[in-house]
């Protein structure tokens, strides 16, 4: 993945991020931000918290409860750059298009 990642795939990742019921809603909106931005260069704390309505403080709190659960990871480029786990967003993903599928 990446800034010029597939808009479709990107939307449908959004739409399993908003479906899940693993997430809380301000891991939600990081989430969503994350694949928003793209997987090459990750995004900082600052970028989400200019983004969004979710306090620093907050969104650090967010960025380490998914980190510990494997949703995203950082890495340091100069400051800490945050990255969604791709394997997670498949995961995601897949319970997504299974409960769609038994929708019909």
């Amino acid at each position: 993945m990446g800034v010029d990642m597939d808009m479709n795939i990107m939307e449908q990742y959004k739409k399993a991020i908003n479906f899940t019921g693993d997430l809380s809603k301000g891991q939600k909106i990081i989430m969503n931000n994350i694949v928003s931005f793209g997987q090459d260069k990750g995004v900082t704390v600052e970028t989400i918290k200019k983004v969004t309505d979710i306090s620093r403080q907050a969104a650090s709190v967010h960025l380490q409860r998914l980190m510990k659960r494997n949703f995203v990871f950082r890495k340091k480029d100069r400051i800490y750059k945050y990255i969604a786990n791709e394997d997670r967003l498949n995961e995601l993903l897949r319970e997504y298009l299974i409960a769609e599928k038994l929708k019909k």
